[in-house]
């Protein structure tokens, strides 16, 4: 059959339709096509970030600062630290030292010191004590006492400055109880040296609470609140044992702040052979609280030490450490204690546990 041209036009717009479809769905091809890279490329971000996130950012090395780890080699009175590796731990936080949480059972602010309602009148004796069997009672006291006398006894006071028999006297002894002594904010000892008991007295102050050189009992007491040295030199305790020291049922701590480059607590309870044997003690019924020091307890064997070998007779019994608000990091920054040799001639391990019911494993 013969085409006329308006067949032929026709026919024209048939196939330029098709066309125009052709090249429209070619087009559309195209576009899903770059749709689909666009999404893996997508996808293959999206992993990326999750494998980014996942990992973490770069660690970077850990500062040794005062904000980060403690440093070994310092607050030791007159000496240094072992250089023991530190642990893996997390960043302590430089903070002040908050109250210690009174533990039930032991002592703290509400029983110890002077008892309420005890009127004091202000004392106008000697600081300078020579008389034997000087007895002060109820008094407030702004000085620092000497004790050149035996068996003085000093009760229901405060005494704002130190109370100490020298660490070379003979013959010389004094019992302070029911009592509050302050060092200070200075570089002191509030009880010490040789031949005193301490019974329900409230210690603060100073750098060092109490140091039992020789034959001392430390009985019933609240020991912390050492001083915040601003000049960041003073190492810091609460109580420094040396020879034949009964200390018992005593809550301990030594809370003082850091301050750079090197004050702040070496422990709660400190014995280094520095300058005589330490040996013959008796640490029982303790508390323990968790504080500011490297450890809460050196147990009396530091090396390196010029008396370190005649270590002897020291026993643990029964004491309890406060586990602290940081599980991760139980009672003090290191750990509980440290330097306790059981294979030591004498020494005793036996019966100290955390707050919580654990068991405390001695530590050399």
């Amino acid at each position: 059959m013969n085409k006329t041209p308006s067949s032929r036009a026709s026919w024209r717009y048939v196939i330029a339709g098709i066309l125009l479809i052709a090249a429209t769905m070619a087009g559309g091809s195209a576009v899903a096509h770059d749709n689909g890279r666009s999404s893996q490329s997508t996808k293959a971000q999206s992993t990326k970030a999750q494998s980014t996130k996942a990992s973490g950012p770069k660690a970077h090395p850990r500062s040794h600062g005062m904000s980060g780890t403690r440093h070994h080699h310092k607050r030791h009175h007159h000496w240094k630290k072992s250089h023991r590796p530190a642990p893996v731990l997390s960043p302590k936080q430089t903070t002040e030292p908050t109250t210690p949480t009174p533990q039930t059972g032991f002592p703290n602010a509400s029983n110890t010191g002077v008892p309420a309602g005890t009127k004091l009148a202000a004392y106008t004796g000697p600081c300078t004590i020579t008389a034997n069997n000087t007895t002060i009672d109820a008094k407030s006291i702004s000085c620092n006492l000497s004790i050149r006398a035996s068996g003085v006894k000093i009760s229901n006071s405060k005494i704002t400055g130190t109370v100490a028999t020298d660490e070379n006297s003979s013959g010389y002894s004094f019992t302070i109880s029911d009592s509050d002594v302050n060092a200070g904010q200075r570089e002191n000892t509030g009880i010490g040296a040789v031949n005193f008991k301490a019974i329900r007295v409230d210690v603060q102050g100073g750098n060092r609470s109490i140091h039992c050189y020789k034959s001392c009992t430390v009985q019933d007491s609240y020991v912390h609140g050492q001083f915040k040295d601003s000049s960041g030199k003073a190492h810091e305790s609460g109580i420094r044992m040396g020879q034949s020291a009964i200390i018992r049922h005593n809550t301990i701590t030594c809370d003082a702040p850091d301050v750079p480059p090197d004050a702040g607590c070496s422990a709660g309870l400190t014995g280094y052979g520095d300058f005589a044997p330490v040996q013959n003690n008796l640490i029982e019924g303790n508390m323990f609280l968790a504080g500011t020091g490297g450890y809460c307890v050196y147990g009396g064997s530091s090396q390196g030490k010029p008396y370190s070998s005649q270590t002897n007779r020291i026993v643990f019994r029964d004491n309890v450490w406060e586990v602290g608000s940081d599980a991760n990091r139980p009672s003090c920054y290191y750990g509980p204690i440290t330097s306790f040799d059981p294979k030591v001639t004498g020494n005793v391990w036996e019966n100290n546990k955390f707050d919580n019911g654990k068991v405390v494993q001695s530590a050399n």
